[in-house]
C-alpha cells in the first residue's frame, strides 16, 4: 500500500516518489501498529506482564523506523521506482 501511495504521489510530482512511499508506509503501518498496541493492551489489561506498555510501544516504533530505512534503501537503489518507470514507453 505504501508503494501504491508513492506511485499516486509520483503521478503528481515524480521526484516525490520516495517521500510518498515513506509517508504512505507511516500512515498505514505505524498507525496500524499503534492501533494493534492499544487493542492488545486492552485485551491483556487484566493479565500480569513483565513488559511495560511503554516499552512495547517503543519497540514497535523502533521496528517501524528500521523498516523505513529499508524502504529508503530500496528507493535509493531503484528497486522501488515510480510506476511510470515500470511501464513501457512509446514505440
Amino acid at each position: 500500500m505504501a508503494v501504491a501511495f508513492g506511485w499516486l504521489v509520483s503521478m503528481v510530482y515524480k521526484p516525490a516518489f520516495g517521500t510518498g512511499v515513506v509517508i504512505g508506509y507511516w500512515i498505514t503501518n505505524v498507525v496500524g501498529l499503534l492501533l494493534l498496541h492499544k487493542g492488545a493492551e486492552r485485551m491483556i489489561k487484566d493479565q500480569t506482564s513483565n513488559v511495560l506498555p511503554g516499552r512495547a510501544l517503543l519497540k514497535s516504533v523502533l521496528i517501524s523506523l528500521l523498516y523505513t530505512l529499508l524502504i529508503l534503501m530500496l528507493v535509493k537503489l531503484h528497486v522501488l521506482q515510480p510506476i511510470v518507470n515500470y511501464l513501457p514507453t512509446g514505440p
